[in-house]
């Protein structure tokens, strides 16, 4: 079945049916130039181009970075020396910055609690009541009470016996 005998001039059927039906032609007949390598260079079926893949040793870009912002630094605050970390120490300069009205500092700050991350870690009042947030916990404690009461309950009865 040709082209024309499908209704229509289909560029794909064409270059489909033109095509040697082998996925690698002949040596002789196959022509290198762009995204055609050469079949020596091309990675065999069943090879990774990766074969020993990433050292052990070496640690992705975002693990060096928490390292990094994890290490201790020495800081003093009123008068006194205290130790924390740099990640906390940022964050400790950026607020400051913004309180005394640097734009950069408050704007970046502001992003940084608006982002999706900062909302799920701080949830407001509303959103937690708005969640039933506050039922769930009361439920749970009216749960651990009525249990804590029980076992008291159980060990007065065994202690009474004896």
């Amino acid at each position: 079945m040709n082209n024309n005998e499908l209704g229509g001039n289909n560029s794909k059927l064409s270059r489909i049916n033109s095509e040697p039906s082998s996925a690698h032609p002949p040596e002789d007949e196959y022509r290198v130039g762009y995204r055609r390598p050469p079949l020596n260079t091309r990675f065999k079926p069943g090879r990774s181009g990766n074969p020993k893949g990433r050292p052990k040793g070496s640690k992705s870009l975002q693990r060096l970075l928490k390292e990094a912002l994890d290490e201790p630094v020495i800081v003093q605050e009123g008068g006194q020396r205290r130790t924390i970390t740099k990640r906390q120490a940022m964050a400790k300069q950026v607020v400051n910055k913004a309180a005394t009205g640097d734009l950069r500092a408050l704007k970046y700050l502001s992003e940084i609690m608006n982002s999706a991350e900062w909302k799920t870690e701080n949830p407001s009042r509303a959103e937690l009541e708005s969640n039933g947030v506050r039922d769930r916990v009361t439920r749970m404690m009216d749960k651990l009470r009525a249990r804590f009461e029980e076992e008291d309950r159980m060990r007065d009865k065994k202690s009474s016996e004896t």
